[in-house]
């Protein structure tokens, strides 16, 4: 079965410096830690595997599923392109639809928090 994941990209106008301000922010406040960081990209984790493993993952909140996220920010002119990208990182084992959905939930939560942050302009 295929594995949970979720992409988009899109601009804002939110300047570069307070974008990157504003992403470090949401991370400290989501328990995401950041393990690679550039001027342009950050890529943080979040979750924990044998949490999730141990008591199963009907029964454990999204946001201790083990997962990776990766935010582009892009200076464009007048605003900034993000590219933001999360994915499930539980290894091997199956993924039932069940899990799958929960993982997915919680995706386009994650992706909706930082697009209230960085709002796309339309």
């Amino acid at each position: 079965m295929s594995r949970a994941q979720l992409q988009d990209s899109w601009k804002t106008n939110v300047p570069i410096d307070q974008a990157r301000q504003k992403l470090g922010l949401l991370f400290q406040q989501h328990s995401m830690t950041i393990v690679q960081a550039d001027d342009d990209t950050v890529e943080v984790t979040q979750g924990s595997q044998f949490i999730t493993r141990f008591l199963g993952g009907w029964f454990v909140d999204p946001r201790d599923f083990p997962k990776n996220a990766r935010v582009h920010l892009a200076p464009n002119e007048n605003g900034v392109i993000v590219q933001a990208s999360i994915e499930e990182t539980l290894g091997f084992g199956y993924l039932d639809s069940h899990f799958k959905s929960r993982y997915e939930t919680y995706f386009q939560f994650w992706m909706n928090m930082l697009k209230r942050e960085l709002p796309p302009v339309q």
